[in-house]
């Protein structure tokens, strides 16, 4: 009886083992659908969005992408990929100045908007980073002494002498070494022994002992320690500008006369805006440039000169420069645009005669010829300052431009375009031209800022 039971339990697993391996597990819980008696074979996997990647292994199992493409590799595909950082640098794209090129510190040397990583210009002076000696700092010049390959203003030797006139700060930025802390002390001439007969820090080699200023100037040099090769003397005292403390020679010393270089002894100041009657143009509506309630002179001959610094514009010119620097504010420069790929066609305004405050709002008024300013050709608009042909700042971003159509100039349909500064200047410059722009012509009116700082 005990036997019988026993063959009747082996039997019994014997029958469950061959069921066993013959199940079949598939997507559909094991039914054929009719299609036959085999129920044997292999499991099936799951690809729900039938991308040729089974769900066990695609990065999005619900979005077909057979390139698993995931550029910033946390595992998601991209094309469900909802982090917004395509570049996985842990800034969102909304925010990142350079979405497709992983950069994290956000730097952007010329703070136009645009990252160092994906810039082709960083340093904003108009050579490409491929072409430019000091990609990281600005030198439009290019100016390259010892012919080294790398220029003057971030060349830690500039004249290849074997001795350091600056230090590289390892961020873009360099420092000057005078000659005091071990510097060169003739830093644009060749002169390894450093040489310095007077031990005046200033070596034998760029040093006249002559002309101590170095001016040029060796005789009769009416500012003798000071440099001055115009040896301009506007009061005709003897004593140059350059070292006069008087130099309008009216009794009020320079650094409290508001028109210093314009005997004014009264210091008459009719609208209160620090520039004396004497020098103040701003008296005479004809050359008032008003926006928020400041006052502004635009720069005129024949203090002042525009110039034409279009580049790389396919088709372009600029008409009528010297309107731009005439007293008569109604007619305009303009600038024309025929066909345009990734250059711009511009004007830049000089004035010779003095350096504008830091604190400072620089206005420019424009129109377009044919027809109301839109939005378009105004986000195409970059205004820039300079200070002796050295870019300062500049803004591409219209948003932060001030927009007045309240007829400054007598014309509802001029524009008064203003930039904030922060830095000193002597030259505004105005461009048009973005990525692709065909006939987009710009009349400029009249280019102004204020002598005094706006605090």
């Amino acid at each position: 009886m005990k036997i019988n039971q026993f063959n009747w339990y082996m039997a019994l697993l014997f029958t469950a083992v061959l069921a066993l391996a013959g199940c079949k597990s598939d997507s559909n819980g094991g039914s054929d659908n009719g299609s036959g008696g085999d129920v044997g074979g292999d499991v099936i996997q799951q690809d729900g969005d039938g991308d040729g990647v089974v769900d066990l292994e695609d990065n999005c199992p619900f979005a077909s992408n057979p390139g698993q493409t995931d550029t910033d590799g946390d595992g998601i595909g991209d094309v469900c990929d909802t982090d917004a950082d395509g570049d996985g640098d842990g800034v969102d794209d909304t925010l990142d100045n350079c979405p497709t090129v992983s950069n994290p510190d956000q730097n952007d040397i010329d703070n136009d908007g645009t990252g160092d990583a994906c810039d082709p210009d960083m340093d904003g002076d108009t050579v490409e980073n491929s072409a430019d000696n000091c990609p990281t700092v600005s030198n439009p010049g290019q100016g390259d002494r010892d012919g080294d390959g790398t220029g003057d203003a971030c060349d830690t030797d500039a004249d290849g002498d074997g001795v350091d006139d600056k230090v590289d700060n390892g961020d873009g930025t360099f420092t000057s070494i005078s000659s005091s802390e071990g510097g060169d002390n003739c830093p644009l001439e060749p002169n390894a022994d450093q040489a310095d007969s007077d031990g005046d820090g200033t070596g034998d080699a760029c040093e006249d002992v002559n002309d101590p200023d170095g001016d040029g100037i060796a005789t009769g040099d009416n500012c003798p320690l000071t440099f001055n090769p115009d040896q301009t003397d506007t009061d005709g005292d003897g004593f140059g500008d350059a070292c006069d403390t008087d130099v309008d020679g009216d009794g009020v010393l320079n650094d409290v006369d508001n028109c210093p270089e314009t005997a004014n002894a009264d210091q008459a100041d009719t609208d209160g805006d620090g520039v004396g009657d004497a020098c103040d143009l701003v008296d005479d509506s004809t050359y008032a440039c008003a926006v928020s309630g400041e006052q502004f002179v635009p720069l005129l001959a024949p203090e002042s000169s525009a110039s034409d610094t279009s580049s790389g514009c396919l088709i372009c010119s600029v008409a009528n420069l010297g309107n731009l620097v005439d007293d008569d504010l109604t007619n305009a420069t303009t600038l024309r645009l025929e066909l345009n790929v990734a250059g711009y066609v511009a004007a830049r305004v000089v004035d010779s005669s003095r350096i504008y405050p830091a604190n400072n709002v620089v206005g420019v008024a424009v129109s377009d010829p044919e027809n109301a300013l839109s939005v378009d050709l105004l986000e195409s608009i970059t205004i820039a300052t300079y200070l002796n042909g050295e870019v300062q700042e500049s803004n591409v971003d219209f948003s932060v431009l001030g927009l007045d159509l309240n007829g400054q100039l007598g014309d509802t349909e001029v524009a008064f375009l203003t930039l904030q500064t922060s830095l000193t200047f002597n030259g505004i410059e105005i461009r048009n031209g973005a990525l692709a722009d065909v006939l987009s012509d710009l009349n400029v009116h009249a280019m102004c800022a204020s002598p005094t700082d706006i605090l």
